[in-house]
């Protein structure tokens, strides 16, 4: 078995595809980025799942994590990478970020989405990090369906947004854990 040009596994002329991994693939992204100047996202969910590395290991994190910058730095696309907060209780919006330390010293900005702990039908999305921003308040929004096929019968979800929030990511974890226990705890 060999890999060819784009890291794929061939056996005998067949390709098999393998899974992207951000750390053995950098080289190719850059290249296809190049050969495709209009590419403008790139979606990873999680974003952990591609590292290729540990990502609560933040030297081996953070060399992938600057790789990608460095990427996008020469093309117009932009890289939004999702994690899902890990179970910590205590600590800042900052500290539920699984890799935390490596994926927040890289990114531009990070912002938390979750459930108004007032409101449950509606949903924020708040600044943990925001060093490129003009503007560093967040958003309220509901997430509402609509018939895309009525003769099928398929609905699909979509984003209305509402109006501007002024409280950053640790001030809703915070109200969260208010309205969890009844006392306030701002810091953790």
């Amino acid at each position: 078995m060999t890999k060819n040009k784009s890291g794929n596994i061939t056996d005998r002329g067949e390709t098999k595809l393998v899974p992207l991994n951000l750390e053995a693939h950098i080289k190719l992204i850059k290249g296809l980025l190049k050969k495709h100047p209009d590419v403008g996202l790139i979606l990873l969910d999680p974003v952990t799942a591609f590292l290729g590395v540990d990502e609560t290991k933040d030297k081996d994190a953070r060399s992938v994590l600057e790789s990608i910058k460095e990427a996008m730095e020469t093309s117009l696309a932009t890289v939004i990478g999702i994690i899902h907060s890990n179970k910590m209780t205590k600590g800042s919006a900052g500290d539920k970020v699984k890799g935390g330390s490596s994926v927040l010293g890289v990114t531009r900005t990070a912002w938390a989405v979750g459930r108004d702990p007032e409101d449950k039908t509606k949903r924020y999305m708040a600044l943990i990090k925001g060093n490129v921003l003009r503007k560093e308040s967040g958003l309220y929004f509901t997430i509402e369906n609509k018939v895309v096929d009525e003769a099928r019968g398929i609905e699909a979800g979509y984003v209305v947004w509402g109006e501007e929030m002024d409280e950053d990511a640790n001030d809703m974890l915070a109200a969260s854990r208010e309205t969890k226990d009844g006392s306030i705890d701002k810091k953790g």
